[in-house]
């Protein structure tokens, strides 16, 4: 952009700016005495830019490039404006604007010198890279497959995020298409290491059941009456009913029977987390198969008969319902939530977070405090619902309760995108962001979409500070709480700030004891004030003041469950997901007719598709959103594996999750939109093609299929289901070498539905009127 001093040399982009800004500044108006300026750049106004500019000119050029040129405009059109009054700007004005210039012309070689520096950081990089022997041992070729993948991610990413660099401001490096080339070299020869199928078998189908089995001193009948009990348990808790207290005991007390609980505690006791169980099973399966599994099922089974036993004694005390619809899997977590608060409160008792935190308690005591969530793989939610507001027709169609209406919508959305955030880089997301809002339409739309997606972001970085704060304040060592919070407080508020804190959360979250002690800490707080403020809704009578509670309600909850471990944030996901999903086979299950499998499945897709009829485009595009981001967690997760297998297949099931949210989301839109939107692609291919050939890959996932263990017990198989994995993946989309490849085909493919789903339901996002309890601030 031009930013000459004369009038003439302004192009037309310019002069449509000029013209508005002529009209701010009352150029042609003349002065008054004591009045502004006719160039309008009044002192506080030149102060004001000053400051912006001292903020600005230390970020990355990418980042500075904008406000640099606004504020370079802004003091052009003042000048222009002056020269047309006759008059002149204030010398250190235009002292001010020769400043600005000379920054903006220096970005393309502060960009170059960054660029340089990178490249020649890479190409260390790849100079280092572990040698290429064709002798190697299967261990040095991991080794190098491991370090060519963390490599090649990290050109891939930084090439992306210099060549953006590169192009806000004007210029280009032949060294990055050159590393580039580089990185896509490595890239080939990744693929010939990764691991191949021993055999051409397809997986077989394992047992249906995948409870483990339980033995010990049960006879057969007793057995049964186990299946049977946990079965008609679960399709309580599938319909979110009360259990039957007397049913649980029986369960708690034949799993007694059917174990060494004493054995199996001091095992607990002694490995101190699920994780280390799971490990001590790996390593037991090495040396003997049928004794690894043994020790697995009667941990399995110690965990639940400890679990449902303490949550059965709480439901007798303070009567409320809780439940789980996660799988039986040995190695799975097992979740459960507080779906009410107590029938039977006490004065300290009255909420269900309290009693998460009685539970909590009750589980750890024994074992030193360690939160269950590390304990026993085994996080408790609270999340007891508000009674729904019951409206007339009439109080439908009022203004500010459709505005409150909107405002809840635009609450959830927003807990959505904090998912999305969470496990997207600063870059990453402010591309995703940019490239997402070209596809609205709307001005009005496309600044909503905008505001949303910031605030997501801003709510994203406030909530890492308060996790770092929180756990700093909880360090029992003086010293080093005194200077984790004053380096936190020393964290300056610019984009660098920003990247610096997400990096000080993330290598918080290696240490799972610490992280979730903070997250617990302020779950709860946050769910105090949700729940003083759902306690306001239902005192209140007035319809405007309950709906406008009901929106504040719904945004402190998805606030508060970002600090849940692997909690869904926002409404959507948890209604298609666990509701429809999950819940309708326990409850089919449970409901005690006979099925054949046919005739099973149908019932449970026909309870399925009513629940999932009920939801809205824009709750579906919530479940959309969060399932893209839990895709995105996990091949960050599964990263640090020297190939792809493990992710692939472990991340599948979020891939088909996602799939399945856009044909659900597709007949939900104006018919107008149905067509564009039924034709998006995921690299190539219809989401419906995709959600059916990862199946394969959800089934090993899930353990529905697999292979036969091979010499090492099941390391074997593990292997053996690495490279199906990787097989399949190249199946599906043949350009996807790596992890990080299968999280830029479906970001691409997340941005599109974003774009087309929000062109269609923007609108009911919209608050437009004011109301009492959300007034809006007024000019002064």
């Amino acid at each position: 952009m031009s930013h000459a001093a004369t009038k003439e040399t302004v192009s037309p982009a310019e002069e449509a700016w000029y013209e508005t800004m002529k009209q701010a500044f009352g150029a042609g108006k003349g002065t008054t005495t004591g009045g502004p300026p006719a160039h309008g750049l009044t002192d506080r106004r030149l102060a004001t830019l000053r400051q912006t500019f001292d903020y600005v000119r230390t970020q990355s050029p990418e980042t500075a490039i904008r406000p640099l040129q606004n504020i370079a405009s802004e003091l052009a059109v003042g000048e222009l404006v002056a020269t047309e009054s006759g008059g002149k700007v204030p010398p250190d004005a235009a002292a001010f604007k020769r400043e600005v210039d000379t920054e903006l012309a220096g970005l393309k070689s502060k960009a170059a010198g960054i660029v340089a520096g990178h490249v020649s950081a890479w190409q260390t990089g790849i100079d280092q890279l572990p040698a290429a022997r064709t002798d190697a041992t299967p261990r040095e070729k991991s080794a190098r497959a491991l370090a060519i993948q963390k490599l090649v991610a990290t050109i891939e990413s930084g090439v992306a995020r210099d060549a953006y660099m590169l192009q806000q401001v004007g210029a280009t490096s032949d060294a990055l298409d050159v590393v580039a080339a580089m990185a896509a070299s490595l890239k080939e020869e990744y693929k010939s290491l990764v691991p191949k199928r021993t055999t051409s078998a397809p997986p077989t189908k394992l047992p249906a059941a995948t409870k483990p089995q339980i033995k010990g001193n049960l006879t057969d009948e007793q057995r049964q009456q186990l299946d049977n009990s946990m079965k008609a348990t679960q399709a309580l808790m599938g319909a979110d009913k009360k259990t039957d207290t007397p049913e649980v005991d029986k369960e708690v007390e034949l799993i007694g029977q059917g174990i060494n609980a004493a054995r199996a505690k001091e095992a607990m006791k002694r490995l101190k987390t699920w994780v280390a169980v799971k490990e001590e099973y790996r390593e037991m399966a090495k040396r003997d198969t049928d004794a690894a599994k043994a020790f697995m099922a009667e941990m399995w089974w110690f965990r639940r008969m400890t679990v449902d036993g303490t949550m059965n004694e709480l439901q007798k005390k303070f009567d409320f319902i809780w439940g789980s619809v996660g799988s039986d899997n040995p190695e799975s977590d097992y979740d459960l939530t507080i779906r009410t608060h107590p029938a039977k409160p006490t004065d300290k008792v009255r909420w269900d977070y309290q009693i998460v935190q009685i539970a909590n308690e009750e589980l750890s005591k024994d074992y030193g405090g360690a939160p269950p969530g590390i304990l026993f793989d085994c996080n408790l939610y609270a999340e007891a619902i508000a009674a729904p507001q019951e409206l007339t027709e009439e109080q439908k169609r009022d203004p500010a309760i459709t505005a409150m209406g909107a405002m809840k919508e635009q609450g959830q959305d927003v807990g959505a995108l904090m998912k999305l955030r969470r496990f997207m880089e600063w870059d990453e997301y402010e591309e995703y962001k940019i490239e997402m809002l070209k596809g609205i339409a709307d001005p009005e739309d496309r600044a909503l979409v905008l505001r949303q997606f910031e605030e997501a972001d801003s709510l994203y970085f406030i909530a890492r500070a308060e996790q770092l704060r929180k756990a700093a304040e909880q360090n029992p060592d003086e010293d080093q709480r005194k200077k984790e919070l004053a380096e936190l407080a020393a964290i300056p508020m610019t984009p660098e700030g920003q990247k610096k804190l997400a990096a000080m959360a993330e290598h918080l979250e290696h240490d799972d004891a610490r992280s979730m002690a903070a997250n617990n800490a302020i779950y709860v707080e946050k769910l105090t004030g949700v729940r003083e403020l759902e306690d306001q809704y239902n005192r209140a009578t007035d319809p405007k003041e309950k709906a406008g509670l009901l929106a504040r309600l719904k945004s402190l909850q998805a606030d508060a469950t970002f600090f849940a471990a692997e909690a869904y944030h926002s409404e959507g996901p948890l209604q298609h997901v666990v509701k429809a999903g999950q819940s309708s086979r326990l409850e089919v299950e449970g409901d005690g007719k006979t099925y054949t499998a046919e005739e099973k499945a149908r019932a449970i897709e026909a309870k399925k598709q009513e629940k999932l009829a009920a939801l809205s485009a824009n709750q579906m595009l919530q479940s959309f959103n969060e399932n893209l981001g839990d895709l995105l967690k996990d091949l960050r997760h599964y990263a640090s594996e020297p190939f792809p297998g493990l992710g692939f297949y472990r991340s599948s099931k979020y891939i088909e999750r996602l799939c399945d949210a856009a044909a659900v989301i597709a007949p939900k839109l104006p018919e107008t939109v149905q067509g564009p939107f039924r034709a998006l692609k995921i690299g190539g291919k219809a989401p419906a093609d995709v959600q059916r050939a990862v199946a394969g890959l959800v089934d090993i996932r899930g353990e529905k299929t697999g292979f036969a263990e091979g010499p090492g017990g099941p390391a074997g198989s593990e292997q053996e289901k690495q490279a199906y994995a990787i097989e399949e993946m190249a199946k599906i989309f043949p350009g996807v070498v790596t992890l990080p490849d299968l999280g830029k085909v479906l970001t691409m493919f997340g941005r599109q539905v974003n774009a087309l789903v929000r062109n269609a339901i923007t609108a009911g996002m919209k608050a437009q009127d004011d109301n009492p309890y959300f007034p809006k601030p007024t000019a002064t």
